[in-house]
């Protein structure tokens, strides 16, 4: 034929075959009769010239096309013959069989788990040639595996080969299939052989503590159950036993590690006949998991310390050796720097007790000889007995003995409160003297005649002393044998400057320089004004005697004076139950303004409350109860609020008595961060919350309640530091001595040690320094107003007199900076002058023989409701880039903010400390930026951070803002303030001028939606006692208040 068929069509394909139908080639072109046709198809992807063929005998004209390729595309043509041969092609016609369900299953499934609760999982693809079609979607089907069972099926799709598993159980094996599927429907699954367990993650649940038991009087054994197994997320690596004497702040909880293969563990160096409580954690590699509910036990009493004897008895002497315990009976801790041991002899026919010596615990003897006629001083020295008539009350003559005579000593030993408890007594009697003995019935008219004598004037000398004068020993003090207190000098005494008066009243003016005279020569007059505080009335407390009431006190030398005490309702048929160990006090204008008290035992917490509703009291200073309601007697206390700030909290109660439907409402705050030893490093938090405390007190209220343990020491100094605030305000003048006096003349040592003292000048000083500082929301575009006025005889704006008097003060020593000083540390401080704090740096790990490593110029900086709650630092120098990723590694800061452009005024500020495009290894670290957007005023950078030695990464977001001039401040703060929302942690080029802008207004826009009230003036106090020149500009510090008037309006309006 000279022609090919006409008309190729191409029907009913399907994924492997097809029919292919013709016309008859036109009559003219025959040149003969056909007698077949043949059909050649060929896959596209065949490179070969031959293909396939299929001949058709005539009359057919159609061919059903079978084993095709699924998917395939192909080539088709046709050809007509006679019998003298093939005609020519017809021109190629291409078609795609159809697509089918892969015939395999995705190869190579694999899966890590870098969190407890995701698993990614990624696999590569089907074999192109079992794909049968493209491939819109992969199934990835999964189920825990435990023990060989297999857990409820779960299943995720995607369109990519890889995907995220997530809200797994964490530490647990879970078995991954994986199919992929086209639009014609799913291919097999990979085998099930693929396994992969999540990571670990810190537990759950908390071991159970079973048992306690007292071993002895300063040990106990503690014996616990294990997490349960579906609650320990991973391998439990350790325990962790925390425990705490029920008298102390939870911050001062101790702990001990245990190893994991224990299941009981041994506490020691605890306090004698004590109540602990006792909780238990477990830990994986991870971390700690929650602690255990609290179990309590008491250690047992050690028998009280005494003297022990000795062979060494003489005719006028007798040796004893000392029993120096570190706990006394009460088990309070002897303190190694107040206990003195007081060694006694007693003779029994007239039964007056007598000190012979007084030492520290540091400088006691393992004996001593009683009678060696020797004078001894609180330190312990010996003196000659020459010295007699010098001798002051405070030095003691350890007389003879009589010969032949039955004499007891006793020890008394003293902690660091000035509580004392006195030791068995050890009874013993003198030799006789053979040469007496001799001479007895010669001279017995003339013994009779000196013992008369002697009686007098011991008498005598004992009235004496009573009266203040000197003597060659003093009696026991009076608060050992009787209620009554009697001073021994007057207010004056020990004032050595003739030019200081103590008491005068001290005009806020010059109350600066009367504190740096005060501060002069090592606190010189300080310790003399201190010294001088004893009132010279005596007073009684007989109803802290009382024998029904002698458990109700914390202390035994903390007492309440029967003309100051608050009496409660009595009860029916109970002694004693008007007595709780409080006092009335006074305050500014006002009597009774407060209620100082113990901090209520056990026992006494029904009597706290009955008190507190008795009194028709508001506001507590200090205690609280646990969660949830207790019933006290007849009074419910039901917790209905708790705000925990970063200083301090505040709670507030519901009071409800049984048989009425009389309920109060009564606020708590409690001071979070008093240091268990010395005062608070900086006065303006402690000024902050006395004026938050005082001021939120109804004045139809009560007594404001206060305590602490004793009630005397932290109290006092609240309340002196309160009712002098409210004296300046309304007096201008300052009497701390005369207000102190008063007090400890209703309660005793009101203000317990001298430290406080010269801390409530501090306080006090700073309040007039900063003035009142703190702005309603509402008023606070009114205040910004009158801050921008010049004050015209400085010249300057109330705004600049505001920012220059954040600058008074005294600057902070270098021994503040010992770590940043350090040779090895100086190269890596940016500026000289911007160094961090030893007690709120952040501390990295230490590297084995590097010396310096744990430093960066990093400071931890408190929020309004979080302590450290940010980390302000400055931008890394190239030299200490490993350290602050190692930081942001360590410290699990997930969030960073830049506030430099990297060059400023053609200087470079920021160091890039982040890689552009490839990974940098940095130490154990890999730092990856995978993700960079930039907006208007910032750019968001997605920083991915690998650690290769935990085989853990994380994703560390950077917000670099760029809408800082290089000069001054922001226009709008608007920008800035968007940002705050998201950050916790941040870093800028010195770490202190805009970082302590971004920083402060974190804090004051969330105390003014939590409070709406702001204190710019001592918020930015507070943070430079944090970390130094925070906010360093008056523009940063006038860009705040801008900055604040923006969120306040918004707030006023809402």
């Amino acid at each position: 034929p000279s022609n090919f068929p006409d008309g190729l069509k191409l029907n009913d394909t399907t994924s492997t075959s097809i029919l292919v139908q013709w016309d008859k080639v036109p009559y003219c072109d025959k040149n003969g009769i056909i007698t077949s046709y043949t059909v050649r198809y060929q896959a596209i992807s065949d490179r070969t010239n031959h293909g396939n063929k299929t001949i058709v005998l005539a009359p057919l004209m159609s061919a059903n096309l079978t084993d095709l390729i699924i998917n395939m595309k192909y080539r088709i043509s046709v050809l007509a013959s006679t019998v003298k041969g093939d005609g020519p092609y017809s021109s190629s016609k291409v078609f795609t069989t159809n697509q089918s369900e892969p015939g395999a299953a995705p190869r190579n499934v694999r899966g890590n788990s870098s969190r407890s609760t995701t698993i990614l999982v990624w696999w590569d693809e089907v074999p192109v040639s079992k794909q049968h079609g493209e491939i819109i979607s992969y199934t990835v089907f999964y189920w825990k595996t435990d023990g060989g069972s297999q857990g409820k099926e779960e299943k995720e799709e995607t369109k990519n080969r890889k995907v995220k598993l997530i809200g797994l159980q964490k530490y647990t094996d879970y078995t991954i299939q994986v199919l992929a599927s086209t639009i014609k429907g799913d291919g097999p699954r990979s085998d099930p052989t693929t396994i992969v367990r999540t990571d670990q993650d810190t537990p759950d649940g908390s071991p159970v503590i079973t048992s306690l038991t007292a071993l002895d009087s300063t040990t106990v054994m503690v014996e616990w159950r294990p997490v349960p197994v579906n609650r320990r997320n991973g391998i439990i690596t350790r325990y962790i036993i925390w425990y705490l004497h029920e008298d102390e702040d939870h911050k001062n909880a101790r702990t001990k590690e245990i190893n994991a293969s224990a299941l009981n563990a041994t506490i020691t160096g605890l306090r004698q006949k004590a109540r602990y409580s006792f909780k238990i954690r477990a830990a994986t590699s991870k971390g700690e998991g929650p602690l255990s509910g609290a179990n309590v036990t008491e250690t047992e009493a050690v028998p009280k310390a005494g003297p022990l004897p000795t062979d060494r008895i003489g005719t006028a002497t007798a040796e004893i050796q000392f029993d120096t315990r570190e706990y006394l009976t009460n088990g309070n801790p002897a303190d190694p720097k107040y206990k003195n041991v007081r060694a006694n002899y007693e003779q029994k026919k007239d039964g007056e007790p007598y000190i012979t010596a007084e030492f520290s615990r540091k400088d006691a003897r393992e004996t001593f000889t009683i009678g060696d006629d020797k004078y001894y001083s609180k330190s312990g020295v010996t003196e000659s007995r020459r010295k007699r008539r010098e001798t002051a009350p405070e030095k003691y003559l350890n007389g003879k003995l009589e010969d032949g005579t039955e004499t007891a000593a006793f020890q008394r030993s003293f902690d660091a409160t000035g509580f004392y408890e006195d030791g068995n007594l050890y009874t013993f009697k003198t030799s006789n003297d053979p040469t007496l003995a001799i001479v007895l019935s010669i001279v017995i008219v003339l013994m009779i005649a000196v013992i008369v004598v002697g009686i007098f004037i011991y008498r005598r000398r004992r009235q004496n002393s009573f009266k203040g004068d000197e003597d060659e020993g003093m009696p026991m003090n009076e608060t050992s044998r009787g209620g009554k207190a009697s001073s021994k000098r007057n207010r004056m005494s020990g004032i050595d400057n003739p030019n200081h008066s103590p008491g005068e009243t001290i005009p806020v003016e010059e109350f600066e320089g009367h504190v740096r005279r005060l501060r002069a020569n090592g606190d010189l007059l300080f310790s003399q004004e201190y010294s001088a505080l004893r009132p010279t009335s005596n007073y009684t407390w007989n109803a802290t005697l009382a024998q029904e009431n002698r458990f109700k006190n914390r202390y035994n030398n903390i007492v309440a004076y029967d003309h100051s005490r608050v009496k409660l309702n009595p009860i029916s048929n109970a002694p004693g139950s008007d007595y709780i160990n409080a006092n009335y006090l006074d305050g500014y204008a006002r009597k009774r303004a407060y209620i100082a008290t113990q901090g209520p035992l056990p026992e006494t917490a029904d009597d706290f409350w009955r008190m507190v509703w008795e009194q028709n009291t508001k506001t507590i200073v200090m205690y609280w109860p646990s969660e949830g309601g207790e019933t006290h007697g007849d009074i419910q206390v039901q917790l209905t609020e708790t705000v925990e700030l970063s200083d301090f909290t505040i709670r507030k109660f519901c009071l409800k008595k049984s048989n009425s439907r009389a309920e109060r409402m009564v606020s708590q705050y409690h001071y979070t961060i008093w240091p268990d030893h010395g005062v608070p490093s900086c006065p303006t938090s402690v000024l902050t919350f006395v004026r938050k405390a005082s001021g939120s007190n109804p004045p139809d209220a009560g007594p404001m309640v206060v305590h602490c343990s004793a009630g005397v020491g932290r109290t006092g100094t609240f309340i002196v530091v309160d009712a002098m605030l409210q004296r300046i305000a309304a007096e201008k003048t300052v009497d701390v001595f005369g207000y102190v006096m008063s007090l400890r003349c209703d309660r005793n040592i009101m203000v317990q040690v001298e430290e406080q003292y010269v801390f409530i000048h501090e306080v006090l000083l700073e309040a007039i320094h900063s003035g009142y500082t703190e702005v309603r929301a509402s008023d606070l575009r009114s205040h910004i107003k009158n801050l921008m006025q010049v004050n015209q005889n400085s010249g300057q704006s109330e705004m600049e007199e505001e920012f220059t008097r954040l600058g008074r003060g005294v600057a902070a020593p270098q021994s503040k900076f010992q770590a940043a000083n350090m040779p090895y540390n100086k190269t890596k401080n940016r500026y000289a002058n911007v160094l961090a704090f030893d007690d709120s740096r952040v501390k990295l790990s230490v590297i084995t023989g590097i010396e310096g490593s744990d430093y960066i110029n990093a400071s931890f900086v408190d929020g309004y409701m979080m302590r450290r709650a940010f980390i302000a630092t400055q931008a890394p120098i190239p030299d200490t880039i490993p350290d602050f990723w190692r930081m942001i590694w360590e410290q699990e800061s997930s969030t960073v903010v830049m506030l430099s452009k990297e060059t400023e005024s053609g200087k470079v500020k920021v160091h890039r400390y982040w890689p552009a495009k490839q990974p940098a290894n940095i130490g154990n670290l890999v730092v990856e930026m995978t993700n960079e957007m930039v907006y208007d005023d910032y750019t968001m950078r997605d920083i991915k951070l690998t650690n290769t030695k935990e085989s853990a990464s994380r994703v560390i977001r950077q917000y670099h803002y760029t809408g800082w001039p290089d000069v001054g401040s922001p226009d709008s703060g608007t920008g800035l303030i968007d940002l705050i929302g998201q950050v916790q942690r941040w870093q800028q080029h010195a770490g202190v001028g805009r970082t302590g802008v971004f920083c402060a207004l974190s804090i004051l826009i969330e105390r003014l939606k939590s409070e709406g009230v702001v204190d710019v003036f001592q918020t930015v106090k507070q943070l430079r006692a944090q970390r130094p020149a925070m906010v360093q500009t008056k523009e940063q510090y006038e860009f705040i208040y801008f900055a604040l008037r923006e969120v306040g309006d918004a707030f006023v309006d809402s």
